[in-house]
């Protein structure tokens, strides 16, 4: 019975249920496919894969295959198929991931582990000669127990790694601290800075809420008038701004404050006129951090199917 259970017969029936379930659970909607991988029955199937992968592995074993380079080598392939198979369940189960998005000097803080790392800037590398960013990267202080560890350089494919965490740098936003006055059939309905362009809040017989969709720090209009964002330099900057009551929106424009004949291009006659003093443009990075503890035992898994496979090769061409 014992070896029954690991037969290769079983091992194939097993894949091709869980293929065929595995397509189910991508074919239903999202919200509930993630209950059908989390589900009983989807977990019951891993499980009797990952004993059927023990006991043939169990199977496979016997002291006097050491004598057996073949046999041996096939013996590291079942362990490194099972060893990947048991650091993916590992990773299921226990893999952390989040995502920060931060302002300069705000910071991720990791209470259980006493790491913060500070976001200091986002510095953006062009191509010579040209408004195509190169690369984009976050300067992040480290910290420790609250003493300073070291300053990092976080870019894309270059992840900080600390106390089993990586953190990647994923992306990064624009954002706009912006002097400006806001006027309603000539009437001054707010006036200030607008930091961050966050959401604007006007109480009283107004009762708007005023929200930059979108801010452009440069771009340029296609043949089909289309917006196109042409650089993260600033430029021809395009700010799409919209304005709610009670959460209806009632109003939305496109407001070009460095080239007028461009909002008269998308031909909209604003009822709001928005007039921009100055503009200050501000980099928010998106921060990705990852604690997978079972890709360890992947990496390892792998490592011995391929010494598995080396061993293979090495005896057959003897």
């Amino acid at each position: 019975m014992f070896k029954k259970i690991g037969s290769l017969r079983i091992t194939l029936i097993l894949l091709f249920i869980l293929a065929l379930s595995s397509m189910f659970g991508t074919v239903i909607a999202q919200h509930e496919a993630d209950d059908f991988f989390n589900s009983s029955y989807y977990n019951l199937l891993l499980f009797c894969l990952g004993l059927n992968l023990l006991v043939c592995t169990v199977n496979s074993f016997k002291f006097v295959l050491l004598k057996d380079w073949r046999k041996m080598a096939i013996f590291l392939l079942h362990c490194g198929v099972l060893v990947v198979f048991a650091g993916a369940l590992i990773s299921r189960y226990t893999k952390q991931e989040q995502r920060y998005t931060l302002l300069p000097n705000e910071k991720i803080v990791l209470l259980d582990q006493g790491v913060e790392i500070v976001f200091k800037k986002l510095s953006i590398e062009y191509y010579p000669g040209g408004q195509i960013a190169k690369e984009y990267r976050s300067q992040i202080d480290l910290f420790d127990g609250g003493d300073f560890k070291k300053e990092y350089s976080l870019r894309v494919n270059h992840p900080l790694k600390y106390k089993g965490f990586s953190f990647y740098q994923s992306s990064f936003n624009v954002l706009a601290d912006v002097e400006i006055e806001i006027f309603h059939h000539n009437k001054l309905l707010w006036k200030g800075l607008w930091a961050h362009a966050k959401p604007l809040q006007l109480k009283g017989e107004n009762a708007l809420n005023i929200k930059m969709t979108h801010f452009l720090p440069d771009v340029s209009v296609n043949k089909q008038g289309i917006i196109e964002l042409r650089s993260y330099k600033l430029g021809n900057v395009a700010m799409l701004i919209s304005v709610y009551r009670k959460e209806v929106m009632v109003h939305e424009q496109w407001v070009f404050p460095f080239n007028t004949d461009m909002t008269q291009t998308e031909g909209q006659t604003g009822i709001f006129d928005f007039k921009v003093k100055k503009i200050t443009p501000v980099y928010e990075t998106v921060i990705q951090s990852i604690r997978d503890p079972g890709l360890g035992f992947v990496m390892s898994g792998f490592a011995l199917m391929f010494w598995g496979l080396i061993m293979l090769g090495v005896k057959k061409k003897a």
